[in-house]
């Protein structure tokens, strides 16, 4: 396998996941509106809805299915915890911190001048409080003591809070399982308990429902990789043809029937089989490493928290100057496409590129 095809094609899948879900997911569900009338349009908005509501879970599975390939080892020979996670808050914290206080000022300002929250306002009282802005600034809001977006400023970031408490559990796994069949058995045991508590949450520490959801995908990314490890040439390429058979039924159900009643099925079937595929399947890998879908893919963390902050500043724009904006038409839809990707681009280069080699320049960190 050619591991450079293997990581743009995986890469490629998060441009085009980060997209549906900003484009898609997000542009739906809080302008309760779709760019779109016919027949054709409206089915492809409901694929993009769907596809980008359970994103996240696909992101959690590649990351599992990395971290192992990537740090299992280099943990065994001794890296640090410091060494091993200081990376990955350089890159999102700060970018992550920005979003949040952004989020927090605009939400804030329209709730003075208009009397309520121009954009996802449901739970604002508490969302937009000073309490949930220390919180996730802290990146604990989320998981640890609030369900899902309840007390996250900007609510995307859910998803980097559960990430990170994966890092952390699968860190200490590897580093105090010393026998390698207890360390299997706790990877399938912590993703059980993540099935159990998606269909029945707590409000506990990681057992409420987004965080569940992690334990589940991510530590499922782990099992993979461990199967994918046992199995030979043949069984591989068996594999995949049952993962596009999978694929195809999946989406035809989900063309054919209301997706928010099959939005759980498709999640736990369709994504899977879709992650082993891009690993296994060259042919996967070339289409999926088309230039535009990887610049996406690189951008992915900027693109999917950038986006409600833009959501929020076009409606409260729109609000506080009358422009009656309609959210239906492909002109408006478009020049929040361009926005996106723009903010996308921009902070990615501020927070992802420039501020970490200005870090590692200033040993601080």
């Amino acid at each position: 396998m050619d591991k450079v095809k293997r990581n743009m094609g995986v890469t490629g899948l998060r441009g085009i996941l980060v997209l549906m879900t900003a484009l898609g997911f997000h542009y739906a569900m809080l302008y309760d509106t779709i760019p779109a009338s016919s027949w054709a349009g409206v089915k492809l908005f409901q694929l993009f809805y769907v596809f980008g509501l359970t994103a996240p879970n696909v992101f959690l599975i590649m990351s599992g299915y990395f971290m192992y390939h990537n740090y299992r080892q280099r943990i065994k020979n001794g890296l640090a915890f410091k060494d091993y996670l200081a990376p990955k808050f350089k890159k999102i914290y700060p970018l992550m911190i920005f979003f949040h206080v952004y989020l927090f000022i605009i939400e804030n300002i329209g709730k003075l001048q208009l009397g309520f929250y121009p954009l996802h306002a449901d739970g604002g009282e508490i969302r937009y409080s000073l309490k949930a802005l220390i919180a996730s600034v802290f990146g604990v809001q989320s998981g640890l003591f609030a369900e899902s977006d309840s007390m996250a400023v900007n609510g995307p970031s859910w998803f980097v809070t559960t990430l990170l408490i994966c890092y952390v559990l699968f860190f200490l796994i590897v580093k105090f399982c010393r026998n390698r069949k207890v360390e299997w058995g706790v990877y399938v045991i912590i993703g059980i308990i993540g099935i159990i508590f998606t269909f029945h949450p707590v409000h506990a520490p990681l057992l409420y429902e987004c965080s569940a959801r992690g334990l589940l995908f991510f530590f499922a990314g782990i099992v993979m990789h461990v199967a994918m490890d046992a199995m030979g040439k043949e069984r591989k390429t068996q594999g995949m043809c049952m993962a596009v058979l999978l694929i195809v039924i999946m989406a035809i159900i989900t063309l054919a029937v209301n997706h928010n009643g099959f939005t759980i099925w498709q999640t736990y079937l369709t994504w899977p089989c879709m992650v082993y595929l891009i690993i296994n399947s060259g042919a996967l890998q070339k289409i999926l490493s088309f230039p535009p879908f990887v610049w996406a893919g690189n951008r992915s963390m900027s693109i999917f928290l950038g986006n409600l902050p833009i959501l929020t500043t076009v409606s409260w724009l729109n609000l506080l100057f009358g422009w009656n904006l309609d959210y239906g038409s492909w002109a408006i839809w478009c020049m929040i496409a361009a926005l996106t990707l723009i903010v996308g681009e921009i902070t990615y280069i501020i927070f992802e590129v420039k501020l970490p080699l200005r870090v590692a320049k200033s040993n601080n960190w």
